[in-house]
């Protein structure tokens, strides 16, 4: 689910293990700086994996998500079944987050 997210809603974002690397040879690049008044720490652009780590937006976008595999994979009985319990405990968890305010 968190690749459909990535690359239907964070095109530019690479796969996890490639933004790790990418954040580690920037912060080299920044290493080999002399002035440590423009030294930033580059940390690597990685989705929530848990519904439950997941803000109110990415919420949302894992339910548009889920639902597109959903449809992908409806004949495939147990897949649709584990599905529709993931969709179920996303829609719980952005209900939470838009009653308290997101």
């Amino acid at each position: 689910m968190t690749d459909r997210i990535r690359e239907r809603h964070y095109p530019q974002y690479l796969a996890p293990e490639e933004e790790v690397a990418r954040a580690m040879a920037l912060n080299e690049k920044q290493a080999q700086i002399g002035d440590k008044s423009v030294l930033r720490v580059y940390e690597p652009r990685l989705l929530p994996v848990s519904p439950y780590l997941m803000n109110w937006r990415e919420l949302g976008k894992a339910d548009d998500s889920i639902s597109d595999l959903m449809y992908e994979n409806r004949d495939n009985k147990q897949l649709y079944g584990s599905l529709a319990v993931l969709r179920t405990i996303v829609i719980e968890e952005r209900i939470k987050k838009e009653r308290s305010g997101h």
